[in-house]
């Protein structure tokens, strides 16, 4: 299918010799992506929606077009051009206006068979590309037939530190030492924006929204329901959509919720393995998360899993969790997506659990200005059991540390969790 040359020009401002209107704050990963492409990598980007991939690709775009290369964009999230006949005739197109161009393949994942597209342009050593999707599903898929030529980047939720930058202010992250959390805590630096970051901070266009019925309305529309009820429907054929999105409202309802498909497939009407595959597919999509339970592999499969948004302000939707729910999405998230580790749950026999295990380290969420020595039974169970000397509790605004039979506790209140970006042991 051809494009009209108004659309083209509508995506290509350069064309006529404008740049792309874009802020010129940037996300974390910008850099990364200007060194894969001088690396020659194919560079895939994914994501949640509305997370700023598109704004981050223009910002590439632009600080290429000033240093003199050769650039063309295009996005497939219109449902007219999602077909491999337009994507096949946009870099014909491409080719035939700039001799040795970076195409930029804004929401490609909705392409089907887009990856053997691309990687018939790609051999031919005339062209770099940036790809990007809201599914990791469908971009990761390209890496069998992209082997050795695909630098898959993921872009988390805007970040704490991130927000607070874009609403002004500096933020640094910091460095927990497990030896000295007092130190820690005398580096670190309140900045009391925590509950306007856990209603919208995931999103930088929203960062500075204070209209709570137009918050939730952009992040169900953009964000989730174009995904449950198109994008996910088309790429895999799901067949019963509204159980994607009410498997979503369970999991933001409850962050931390025990996921058991067998006790859920009566009230979904679906057997236990659609719902663990639907599971798997919001998991995909960058909608939830699924941790396990520390273990073995069979042990983690059959004592459970557990189901997380994968950024706070989804919780934080009108009817949605509680506030200490909602500080347990907040802490997985910065775990998870701040820190980049796949954190698992700990649950003893007599019913202790641990919220959060890091490598071996235990991370609770206690919520609450008062922490009492019921609160940390938990967390000493695994200690104990571990043979841990150090352990940490979130709680809302209290910085201490407790010492049991030789052990150490840290409590590090929720702000300035969200800051760290390293615990050092």
């Amino acid at each position: 299918m051809e494009v009209s040359v108004s659309d083209i020009k509508l995506y290509n401002p350069h064309l006529d010799g404008e740049r792309f209107e874009v802020p010129e704050r940037k996300r974390a990963q910008f850099e990364e992506v200007k060194k894969a492409l001088r690396r020659g990598m194919i560079v895939g980007i994914v994501g949640l929606r509305r997370v700023g991939k598109t704004v981050m690709i223009k910002q590439v775009l632009n600080s290429l077009i000033d240093g003199g290369e050769e650039v063309f964009y295009f996005s497939f999230d219109e449902e007219r051009y999602a077909n491999a006949e337009t994507l096949n005739w946009i870099i014909n197109f491409a080719l035939r206006r700039f001799d040795n161009p970076v195409v930029a393949l804004d929401e490609v994942s909705r392409v089907k068979n887009w990856a053997g597209v691309v990687k018939k342009f790609y051999d031919s050593r005339r062209v770099r590309f940036i790809v990007s999707g809201s599914a990791s599903l469908e971009i990761t898929k390209g890496k069998e037939s992209l082997a050795g030529r695909l630098y898959d980047l993921y872009m988390p939720p805007l970040q704490y530190p991130e927000y607070l930058e874009f609403i002004g202010e500096k933020a640094e992250e910091i460095e927990l030492s497990l030896t000295d959390p007092e130190l820690s805590f005398l580096r670190w630096k309140p900045h009391y924006h925590l509950d306007d970051f856990l209603k919208r901070g995931g999103f930088p266009e929203i960062v500075r929204e204070q209209d709570d019925v137009f918050t939730r309305r952009y992040i169900l529309n953009n964000c989730i329901e174009k995904v449950v009820f198109e994008d996910l429907p088309r790429t895999l054929g799901v067949e019963h959509p509204n159980v994607l999105f009410r498997l979503w409202e369970l999991a933001v309802s409850d962050p931390g919720l025990t996921f058991v498909p067998s006790n859920l497939q009566g009230t979904f009407g679906v057997s236990k393995d659609t719902l663990l595959k639907y599971a798997f597919y919001l998991e995909k999509a960058f909608l939830l998360k699924v941790i396990t339970k520390e273990g073995s592999p069979y042990s983690r499969l059959r004592k459970g899993r557990k189901l997380y948004p994968f950024t706070p302000s989804m919780a934080a939707l009108p009817g949605g969790a509680s506030s200490g729910k909602l500080a347990e999405a907040a802490v997985f998230d910065r775990i998870y997506n701040g820190m980049g580790i796949e954190p698992r749950f700990y649950r003893d026999p007599r019913g202790w659990e641990v919220d959060f295990l890091i490598d071996g380290l235990a991370v609770e969420v206690k919520y609450r200005g008062e922490i009492t020595t019921e609160d940390l039974r938990g967390t000493l169970s695994y200690m104990k059991k571990a043979g841990a000397k150090n352990g940490i509790v979130v709680t809302k605004d209290r910085t201490d540390v407790v010492e049991k039979g030789g052990r150490k506790i840290i409590l590090v209140p929720l702000e300035m969790f969200l800051q760290i970006r390293k615990i050092v042991r």
